[in-house]
């Protein structure tokens, strides 16, 4: 039998502390991609950008992520993207749409994710608004609320970021709303085969995974 320590691998410590960061975490994401959206998705020549392919181990490093966090000692492996429709996606999770009150988005993307503690002895892990989904001309964050009721180990509460214990490995899933506003019916139906990426950190190195 599974020990349910090992069950229960990814750990929320500190929910209001980590709600706090998620907060700020995302205002500094937007303001990371108002400027790369405005100058052709790079920070100009500033920085050296890696993108990386879905399934490749990306391993943070000494590189920031917005909000000047650093995951040294962290890895993430995004191990499947999916996009789905929000009513039938909550419904397989047996939750109403409404009690998810910050969601309003049309579509989901569901990103399966793998993330590892090769070296963080201080298990201080990561926040998931960190870390932008993007297409051409829109950016999306985390819904904390649908995350939460997407994977058993927060019970249905908001999840904001884990901490794997060192030396181990959790798999979630972070669910990011995604918005038909501004395309067109043709483009909407079709969003799933446009480029869509992920940004991990934006210095020294912007590491960003491409998604499909």
């Amino acid at each position: 039998m599974v020990k349910l320590l090992e069950k229960r691998i990814a750990v929320v410590k500190d929910k209001n502390k980590l709600k706090i960061l998620a907060v700020i975490v995302v205002f500094a994401v937007w303001s990371v991609r108002v400027i790369t959206l405005n100058v052709g998705g790079d920070l100009k020549n500033e920085y050296t950008k890696e993108i990386y392919d879905q399934g490749d181990v990306v391993r943070f490093e000494n590189n920031m992520s917005p909000g000047l966090y650093e995951y040294e000692g962290y890895s993430l492996r995004v191990e499947n993207c999916d996009i789905l429709d929000t009513s039938a996606y909550m419904e397989t999770l047996g939750i109403e749409t409404g009690k998810a009150s910050t969601l309003i988005s049309e579509k989901i993307i569901e990103l399966s994710v793998e993330i590892s503690n090769y070296g963080d002895k201080n298990e201080e892990g990561v926040v998931f608004s960190s870390f932008s989904v993007y297409g051409l001309d829109w950016y999306t964050y985390p819904n904390s609320e649908v995350t939460g009721y997407a994977n058993e180990i927060f019970e249905n509460e908001p999840a904001y970021g884990i901490v794997v214990p060192y030396g181990q490995t959790a798999k979630v899933k972070v669910i990011y709303p995604l918005f038909k506003e501004g395309m067109s019916d043709k483009r909407w139906a079709n969003i799933q085969n446009e480029p869509i990426y992920m940004d991990l950190t934006f210095k020294p190195k912007a590491l960003t995974i491409k998604l499909n």
